[in-house]
């Protein structure tokens, strides 16, 4: 086996653990949430329709959701502003 292969092979061993991990905890639950969101899943009955798009159309036009969401993105924001001001105040005090 080549040097560069068995580094390559040892190095794929040893981050396996993270990416199983990562896999199951990370992108399982978002793929599953992303393909739940087209259903009419309660959560208590195990039981689920696919309705398309129904969801996010019906979340669109509720007051409520674009009052948070609009929220949500000034809070981004803002605190995205600040900080890039305090990470470059840091940097021009240095």
């Amino acid at each position: 086996m080549k040097r560069q292969t068995k580094y390559n092979l040892e190095t794929f061993i040893l981050l396996l653990p993270f990416l199983i991990i990562f896999m199951i905890f990370g992108i399982f639950p978002i793929g599953y949430s992303f393909f739940m969101s087209f259903t009419d899943y309660s959560g208590i009955n195990p039981h689920y329709n696919f309705v398309g798009l129904s969801n996010y159309i019906r979340a669109f036009q509720d007051e409520v959701f674009l009052i948070a969401l609009k929220n949500t993105f000034i809070l981004l924001l803002g605190q995205s502003i600040y900080n890039n001001i305090f990470i470059i105040t840091c940097v021009i005090d240095k």
